[in-house]
């Protein structure tokens, strides 16, 4: 009810939820219908004539809320909670970080009054990058600042600026590493998914040249494998294999053909079904548990670490590279050479890879073509 809390103008009492109201046509205020009957009229008819309007009291109206205010009002002095400071799109009022180039939402420059980094002219004429010596052909696209990670290029990430990691990476996937990176310096967080080394593991890391990682995370793979390789070797399983061994023996004498050897693997494999298993299999089993979960968290490690490892090499080559270099024309030469990716590491973790992966089949054919060996 519109009425709730207010008096009736005829008696002053207050009106309820339940009760029923009647309005003056002419002024507005508000009577009980049993009062409007009793009275036959407006109570404040003889205000009519002066134009009076009855209106809800003011501390009876609801309240405005409040609302939040714009990214205009906050402006440039707004910081983030990491303590960076940020700046607003003048094109679509977006927030966004104070060291980006361009706006994460429209796209356009945030700052087009002035190049972020002055060209300077070679012998040929063209426009060259200050630091990395390559063509700068429009300092004012998108494109350009991709390989920067969207950001500008002197921009810092612990004390290297980002045209240097530019350098290190590689053009083609600096962008993406340096965003990454600078997520990682602006939130002080180690962890980021590599789908790519998710999906390929130590091949991905030989492939960055990050050798020491790859190797060892290949040697924990390998203590791995071979313990699973051991924990599937039983009594029963040597007998098994013995047997299966005695027929492909029999089959390529041609004793047996293949379907009576079948036939008997299908026997011998409901007569293992049927034996329970002893304790040491029980513990085995186990055991295997266990490292299939190992196996699984390594894999998650080389994924979620993946991109915290691949800075922390970036940083000490650089560091490394600049005490060797005396000149800017050499240093960014040997970004170029000791940076990049390696395809030679990445055929390297695939051989690796896939001898470790045998080792799990070794104790079978061992036990399998021993006596026909």
């Amino acid at each position: 009810m519109r009425f709730k809390g207010c008096n009736c103008v005829h008696c002053n009492n207050t009106f309820t939820e339940t009760d029923d109201t009647v309005v003056c046509p002419v002024c507005g205020s508000p009577h009980h219908r049993d009062c409007w009957n009793e009275k036959g009229e407006c109570a404040n008819t003889a205000l009519h004539e002066e134009g009076f309007s009855w209106t809800i009291p003011e501390e009876l109206k609801p309240k405005a809320e409040e609302k939040p205010a714009a990214p205009e009002a906050i402006g440039t002095n707004y910081t983030f909670k990491n303590g960076e400071s940020a700046i607003v799109c003048p094109h679509c009022n977006a927030l966004n970080y104070g060291n980006d180039a361009f706006c994460m939402k429209c796209r356009q420059p945030l700052f087009r009054d002035s190049a972020p980094v002055p060209p300077v002219n070679n012998s040929q004429g063209e426009n060259l990058h200050p630091m990395t010596g390559a063509p700068i052909v429009d300092e004012d696209s998108y494109e350009y600042f991709q390989q920067f990670g969207g950001v500008r290029p002197d921009i810092m990430i612990d004390s290297i600026p980002v045209v240097e990691y530019s350098d290190f990476i590689g053009e083609k996937k600096s962008g993406r590493y340096i965003r990454k990176f600078l997520s990682m310096e602006r939130f002080g967080k180690k962890i980021s998914v590599s789908f790519s080394a998710l999906l390929f593991g130590p091949i991905w890391y030989l492939y960055r040249k990050m050798f020491k990682e790859g190797l060892l995370f290949l040697l924990v793979f390998l203590i791995i494998t071979g313990l699973q390789a051991w924990c599937s070797v039983s009594e029963a399983s040597k007998a098994v294999y013995s047997q299966m061994g005695e027929m492909y023996g029999a089959v390529m004498n041609g004793e047996m053909t293949i379907a009576e050897m079948e036939q008997y693997l299908t026997e011998l494999q409901d007569e293992i079904m049927a034996t329970p298993p002893t304790e040491e299999e029980n513990v085995k089993s186990v055991i295997l548990t266990v490292l299939d979960l190992a196996s699984i968290a390594l894999s998650f490690v080389m994924a979620f670490f993946a991109d915290y490892f691949y800075k922390k090499k970036c940083r000490k080559e650089i560091l490394k590279i600049r005490e060797e270099c005396s000149d800017m024309m050499t240093y960014r030469r040997t970004l170029h050479e000791r940076g990049g990716t390696f395809t030679g590491g990445a055929v390297l973790g695939c051989v690796l890879v896939f001898g470790v992966s045998l080792i799990k089949l070794l104790p079978a054919y061992y036990y399998m073509f021993s006596n026909i060996l």
